[in-house]
Order: structure tokens, then C-alpha cells, then sequence
């Protein structure tokens, strides 16, 4: 395992920003899936640069016009790092985890808890055979993470972000801890 540094876990004090042609004052998963992807997760794609929702304006809209959000999570807020194991991210981290017993017994120690999860999920689950696209299983996995107290997974995407985005992704799948800071109209 690569030695953990304190740059691959989630900082309290980051910013993330989210890019839309829509204006409002909080965020809700109501609209999960009508933006860029149009698949629900049940969640919402935020990017650690500004630079980077800027460009997801201009690749993703008809026009160049939007909203930026500058957005941070609460005090309160429980963010699971993907990539790094649970008994490293803290001790809410791992208290959301426990409620989730066989979860975290069985991937306490394991960088990727998500593909471990997903994994159990499939083996386990009565009607998990219905779960035919990755989007379905992410929405099942992100639900039950944000049913614990989870509001957000850092670097969401792992190695599989978009270069364009300047950054790391945060999936946001509980908006009650997310604070918008500031809209800048593009």
C-alpha cells in the first residue's frame, strides 16, 4: 500500500465547486441526473477547482452562460475518502462505517471500500440481480452511505477523473451539510 498523506483525505475547509445553467439557493438531489451524465446516483458532482466547473460550462452547455457555485461542507459533515481506507479517514468516518457492521468489518483495511461494497451488494443482497447498470448499483451504495451519515465521497472518480476538471471530484449525496458561499454568474 502507498504511504497516506494527509493530500489524499478530504480537507474540511476546501471548496468545491459545481457548475449549472440554473440558479438557486440550495442544493437538492431532487435533481440528481439532469445535468452533464443525466444518470442518477443519487448524487451531485462537484470539482475542487473553479476552473474546472468553469469548463464543464463551456463543454457541457449550449452557451457559454451559468452558475458557479463555491460551496463548502459544514462542521457537521461526515466525507468518506475513496481510495483510502476507512480506519484511516477519522473517527466520524469510521462511526458511519460501523453502523454498516458486515460493511466495515469486511473492508475496515481496504483502499477501494466502494468496489468492495458494490461487490458485497451483488453477492448479497435479495434482488441485487435486478441491478443490471453501474449507475443502479451506485444509487443503492450512495443511498445507504448518505442512511449513515455520510454527505459526501472525496475524490469520487479515483484515477478515472476528467483532466479537465483541474482536480479531484466530491459526490455530494446528502445536501443537508453543503454550504453555498458564493454564485458567480458566467
Amino acid at each position: 500500500m502507498t504511504e497516506l498523506t494527509s493530500t489524499m483525505l478530504f480537507d474540511p475547509s476546501s471548496n468545491l465547486f459545481h457548475a449549472t445553467k440554473h440558479n438557486f439557493d440550495s442544493f437538492s438531489l431532487n435533481f440528481a441526473g439532469t445535468g452533464e451524465g443525466t444518470v442518477d446516483i443519487s448524487g451531485l458532482y462537484f470539482t475542487e477547482q473553479f476552473r474546472g466547473a468553469k469548463y464543464h460550462i463551456k463543454r457541457c452547455r449550449s452557451s457559454n452562460q451559468g452558475v458557479i457555485y463555491r460551496c463548502q461542507f459544514s462542521n457537521a459533515a461526515v466525507v468518506a475518502t475513496r481510495g483510502v481506507p476507512i480506519d484511516f479517514q477519522g473517527i466520524s468516518v469510521v462511526r458511519a462505517f460501523r453502523k454498516l457492521s458486515l460493511v466495515y468489518s469486511a473492508n475496515s483495511g481496504e483502499r477501494d471500500w466502494y468496489n468492495l461494497m458494490e461487490s458485497a451488494l451483488l453477492n448479497y443482497a435479495p434482488g441485487a440481480d435486478t441491478l443490471r447498470l453501474q449507475s443502479q448499483r451506485d444509487r443503492v451504495i450512495n443511498q445507504l452511505l448518505s442512511s449513515v451519515g455520510i454527505a459526501g465521497i472525496f475524490d469520487y472518480e479515483l484515477n478515472y477523473t476528467d483532466a479537465a476538471y483541474f482536480g479531484r471530484t466530491t459526490l455530494v449525496i446528502n445536501t443537508n451539510h453543503l454550504l453555498i458561499k458564493e454564485k458567480v454568474f458566467i
